[in-house]
């Protein structure tokens, strides 16, 4: 019995509820695991699970035991996740913008589908190439540096105790920039060839007036769009494989 009065004392609840909101937050926010199509009952128990195992090496929370203080750590451990899920997700927001421009030149702006992360229609090409960066995500094992990444957290930011500096604003600011920047990159092959595919059927409505380009045109766009989309399939993991690695390096850097 006297061996589980260390787990019971205040401090040690304290520190396992503080721990629990942090995991609980990071899987409410970054993706993967923050996905509609999984239950919140198995995000809590994952949250759960991971709070028991990284317990025994998580440093017993130092705060004031007061309830001004407590709701503070708390916020502040809902914002450790939040802003860590939100330079994540700022990759996904990228490709996903990408693909909005691909379908709008590829002749697919009319044509959506649902997307089960967002809760809305999208792009047909913007929710394919986004479950196709989630795929490079899990076989990159990124989904294990994000655990990595909160065990880092525990040395580096004893529980209760994160603190918004300057610094997250600064790169949150540059995360929302790269989503232009990122996103008309790998849209910038489709969009040459859709600019260059008009220029040549201008020209051939110029020498044969009788060319219906609505009819054989539009075709000839999509089946153009669709090679040039497989031949950059590789270029757009590699860049996203090394934008999400810089990020998880920034982010650690701020601990």
């Amino acid at each position: 019995m006297n061996q589980l009065l260390p787990f019971i004392a205040q401090e040690s609840v304290i520190t396992f509820l503080l721990l629990f909101i942090r995991f609980s937050s990071l899987f409410a926010f970054m993706p993967f695991f923050s996905h509609v199509s999984i239950p919140m009952s198995v995000k809590g128990a994952l949250a759960l699970y991971f709070t028991v195992i990284f317990y025994a090496v998580t440093p017993v929370a130092t705060i004031d035991m007061t309830s001004s203080a407590l709701i503070t750590a708390i916020i502040m451990e809902g914002a450790f996740g939040f802003i860590a899920g939100f330079f994540v997700s700022t990759l996904f927001a990228a490709v996903g913008f990408a693909g909005e421009q691909i379908s709008m030149v590829m002749g697919f702006s009319m044509a959506a589908a649902y997307d089960p992360q967002t809760q809305q229609s999208s792009q047909v090409i913007s929710v394919l190439l986004n479950f196709f960066v989630l795929m490079i995500l899990l076989a990159s094992d990124g989904h294990h540096l994000i655990i990595q990444y909160i065990e880092y957290s525990l040395k580096q930011v004893p529980i209760g105790e994160f603190v918004l500096t300057k610094a997250y604003f600064e790169y949150s600011v540059l995360s929302v920039k790269n989503i232009f920047l990122i996103g008309f990159t790998i849209a910038f092959p489709l969009m040459a060839m859709s600019l260059l595919s008009d220029i040549i059927f201008g020209m051939i409505m110029k020498t044969m007036p009788s060319f219906n380009i609505l009819v054989a045109g539009m075709p000839i766009k999509i089946i153009l769009g669709v090679a040039v989309l497989t031949a950059i399939l590789t270029s757009i993991a590699l860049i996203f494989k090394e934008r999400f690695f810089e990020m998880i390096n920034q982010m650690l850097l701020f601990l």
